[in-house]
């Protein structure tokens, strides 16, 4: 049976006992950065949830980067503190990093998206893949809702015999 441990050289591990010898047999585990920018945004959280999921399927482990705070907080000194998280990101403990750019798009708050790619170009040597819209060099992965509408459409149409629908 594998089991979960830190502490040993390798970092983050899964170990079991081989049945043949009894030696211990240790595996690391990948890890994954998500960095984002809004923990409380609407598709941050399904993306988290996602990943968060995937993770646990996969047995990998995961960071998530983000301030605590929103981007537009009213106490600059406080924001810039919060904002430094960035500054730990140490690419080479990572396997891969997942960014979301659309929430940095939306709150148009060029400053940090621009200090992050700055960032990635000058230290990033890993796997980066975007989130639904272009993040520097990163490679797009496009995650659609379009199915599940047309689901909920059918389903309001055929079901419910609704003609005039709007989605806001």
């Amino acid at each position: 049976m594998w089991r979960k441990h830190t502490g040993c050289f390798r970092g983050t591990c899964i170990s079991t006992t081989c049945p043949e010898n009894g030696k211990v047999i240790c595996m690391k585990l990948k890890r994954i950065a998500l960095v984002t920018i809004n923990l409380e945004d609407d598709s941050c959280i399904k993306v988290m949830d996602g990943v968060v999921s995937q993770c646990e399927i996969y047995g990998m482990d995961l960071a998530v980067i983000s301030p605590m705070v929103h981007v537009s907080h009213y106490s600059k000194e406080y924001l810039s503190g919060e904002l430094k998280i960035y500054d730990l990101i140490h690419f080479n403990q990572f396997d891969g990093v997942i960014v979301t750019p659309i929430p940095m798009q939306e709150q148009q708050f060029t400053f940090l998206t621009d200090a992050l790619l700055e960032k990635f170009e000058r230290e990033c040597h890993i796997p980066v893949v975007s989130l639904n819209q272009a993040f520097g060099k990163a490679k797009v992965v496009e995650a659609s809702e379009q199915d599940e509408m047309s689901m909920i459409t059918e389903h309001v149409v055929s079901v419910h015999s609704c003609k005039n629908i709007m989605v806001l």
